[in-house]
Protein backbone atom coordinates (compact mmCIF):
# COMPACT_ATOMS: atom_id res chain seq x y z
CA UNK A 1 0.00 0.00 0.00
CA UNK A 2 1.82 3.63 -0.87
CA UNK A 3 2.33 5.96 2.02
CA UNK A 4 -0.01 8.34 0.40
CA UNK A 5 -2.90 5.94 1.23
CA UNK A 6 -1.82 5.09 4.26
CA UNK A 7 -1.34 9.06 5.32
CA UNK A 8 -4.70 9.50 3.58
CA UNK A 9 -6.47 7.07 5.76
CA UNK A 10 -4.99 8.01 8.85
CA UNK A 11 -6.53 11.57 8.18
CA UNK A 12 -9.82 10.24 7.67
CA UNK A 13 -9.57 8.09 10.68
CA UNK A 14 -8.50 11.20 12.49
CA UNK A 15 -11.10 13.42 11.19
CA UNK A 16 -13.96 10.83 11.87
CA UNK A 17 -12.84 10.46 15.69
CA UNK A 18 -12.80 14.70 15.82
CA UNK A 19 -16.08 14.98 14.54
CA UNK A 20 -17.85 12.40 16.46
CA UNK A 21 -15.90 13.35 19.57
CA UNK A 22 -16.51 17.05 19.05
CA UNK A 23 -20.08 16.10 18.62
CA UNK A 24 -20.42 13.92 21.88
CA UNK A 25 -18.42 16.74 23.77
CA UNK A 26 -20.77 19.41 22.72
CA UNK A 27 -23.67 17.33 23.64
CA UNK A 28 -22.39 16.66 27.08
CA UNK A 29 -21.83 20.70 27.01
CA UNK A 30 -25.54 21.52 26.41
CA UNK A 31 -26.99 18.78 29.23
CA UNK A 32 -24.15 20.05 32.00
CA UNK A 33 -25.30 23.86 30.74
CA UNK A 34 -29.29 22.87 31.08
CA UNK A 35 -28.75 20.71 34.34
CA UNK A 36 -26.26 23.97 35.61
CA UNK A 37 -29.58 26.69 34.50
CA UNK A 38 -31.69 24.06 36.15
CA UNK A 39 -29.95 23.74 39.22
CA UNK A 40 -29.28 27.62 39.67
CA UNK A 41 -33.09 28.34 39.06
CA UNK A 42 -34.43 26.12 41.69
CA UNK A 43 -31.79 27.19 44.22
CA UNK A 44 -31.80 31.09 43.73
CA UNK A 45 -34.91 31.65 45.74
CA UNK A 46 -32.83 29.33 49.18
CA UNK A 47 -29.47 30.92 47.72
CA UNK A 48 -31.37 34.58 48.02
CA UNK A 49 -32.41 34.37 51.87
CA UNK A 50 -28.60 33.15 52.93
CA UNK A 51 -25.55 33.85 50.74
CA UNK A 52 -26.33 36.18 48.14
CA UNK A 53 -22.51 37.33 47.00
CA UNK A 54 -21.66 33.29 47.39
CA UNK A 55 -24.14 32.13 45.24
CA UNK A 56 -23.60 34.83 42.57
CA UNK A 57 -19.94 34.24 42.32
CA UNK A 58 -20.73 30.80 42.31
CA UNK A 59 -23.20 31.00 39.86
CA UNK A 60 -20.22 33.18 37.72
CA UNK A 61 -17.72 30.28 38.18
CA UNK A 62 -19.81 27.59 36.64
CA UNK A 63 -20.84 29.83 33.60
CA UNK A 64 -17.16 30.34 33.27
CA UNK A 65 -16.99 26.39 32.66
CA UNK A 66 -19.30 26.38 30.36
CA UNK A 67 -18.04 28.75 28.40
CA UNK A 68 -14.83 27.27 28.76
CA UNK A 69 -16.07 23.86 27.56
CA UNK A 70 -17.87 25.32 24.66
CA UNK A 71 -14.58 27.04 23.20
CA UNK A 72 -13.07 23.89 23.94
CA UNK A 73 -15.85 21.70 21.88
CA UNK A 74 -15.28 24.63 19.41
CA UNK A 75 -11.56 23.92 19.17
CA UNK A 76 -12.62 20.35 18.54
CA UNK A 77 -15.07 21.28 15.81
CA UNK A 78 -12.29 23.39 13.81
CA UNK A 79 -9.71 21.00 14.00
CA UNK A 80 -12.09 18.28 12.55
CA UNK A 81 -12.88 20.27 10.22
CA UNK A 82 -9.62 21.31 9.23
CA UNK A 83 -8.95 17.55 9.21
CA UNK A 84 -11.45 17.20 6.55
CA UNK A 85 -10.32 20.11 4.50
CA UNK A 86 -6.31 18.43 4.52
CA UNK A 87 -8.18 14.68 4.24
CA UNK A 88 -10.50 16.24 0.80
CA UNK A 89 -7.21 18.20 -0.91
CA UNK A 90 -5.61 14.91 -0.50
CA UNK A 91 -8.25 13.00 -2.03
CA UNK A 92 -8.41 15.32 -5.18
CA UNK A 93 -4.51 15.40 -6.01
Amino acid sequence: MPKRTMDTDTIIATSKAFTQASGEFNDSVSKLKSIISSYIAANENEAAKSVQDEWQQAQQKMQDVVQYLEKFGKGLNDQATSLDSAYQSLRWK
